[in-house]
């Protein structure tokens, strides 16, 4: 369920086909972070939003617990600053649609989107251990699997892009790590898409190989006034090298591709995307690959 397509949009960018925003919820604080994200973008782009609940068998959730976007999105117009002069102007509240179903997570979250096809989700991860979440890191990183769709997860704590209690966008500085294999370019073209969807002026991109610049793969670096691009190379294992860039420089997202497991060790501890997901402060979209 491959649902989005990036299109050219100029010589100097890139844009991404997005009318559909899905966010599982489980009504946490983390799920607001991730919902705060989730409607930005919809309200960037003028795409669909989708929220989803899922109840334990035998339990069933207040309908009132259900996030108040009209909440948010007044809060967010009475905080709103004057924009510059040549921001993107937002799109009028998107439209918002609730669901509610029972039964087992991973499946209920499936099969809805495969019935209902969105192209991107946008879900929180939790930690380890703590009050029993029914959104675990673990289903998170199923779901993404399964749907094999664009994800962007907002984990606990987060240094997240958006600031939920204003509506500004704090997307600053973007890791985009690049290896042979997948290849990087729709990870490239995708960082650009949301910073400029997004409406800022500026943009700062570092792209992350770990090798030599021998091996390093071609990837075309768009150029906008603003933007700049930085390409750095380290030595050692590749999500190692990942986490000790992010601790140091701290980054408001990641944009990386992914892909299936591709031996038993993937199945045990996880793909790159999936561990690096498990370690970082900040968002992390992560681009299945074709």
């Amino acid at each position: 369920m491959n649902s989005y397509s990036i299109a050219q949009d100029s010589p100097r960018g890139s844009r991404l086909v997005l009318d559909s925003i899905f966010h599982p919820t489980d009504f946490s604080p983390e799920s607001e972070e991730a919902l705060a994200h989730a409607f930005k973008l919809a309200l960037a782009v003028g795409a669909e939003l989708r929220i989803l609940h899922v109840d334990p068998p035998g339990t069933a959730t207040p309908v009132a617990n259900y996030p108040n976007i009209q909440d948010m999105w007044s809060r967010w117009e009475r905080e709103k600053r004057p924009q510059p002069v040549g921001t993107q102007t937002s799109y009028p509240i998107p439209r918002i649609r609730k669901i509610r179903t029972s039964g087992n997570i991973t499946r209920s979250i499936v099969e809805h989107l495969e019935h209902h096809p969105a192209n991107l989700m946008v879900l929180a991860t939790h930690q380890h251990g703590g009050l029993p979440r029914w959104l675990k890191r673990e289903v998170a990183e199923r779901v993404a699997l399964a749907t094999k769709m664009m994800s962007l997860f907002i984990p606990p704590f987060s240094r997240g892009f958006v600031d939920r209690t204003t509506g500004q966008v704090l997307l600053k500085r973007i890791l985009i790590p690049v290896t042979q294999d997948p290849y990087p370019q729709p990870a490239v073209d995708s960082a650009c898409w949301l910073n400029h969807a997004l409406g800022c002026l500026e943009g700062n991109f570092t792209l992350l190989h770990i090798g030599t610049h021998h091996d390093m793969p071609f990837v075309n670096q768009p150029l906008r006034t603003g933007w700049v691009w930085d390409t750095q190379y380290r030595d050692g294992e590749v999500v190692e090298q990942i986490l000790r860039w992010e601790q140091e420089n701290t980054p408001r997202l990641i944009c990386m591709m992914t892909r299936g497991h591709d031996d038993l060790l993937d199945e045990i501890r996880g793909n790159h995307t999936e561990r690096v997901i498990r370690k970082v402060r900040c968002p992390v979209l992560a681009i299945p690959t074709s």
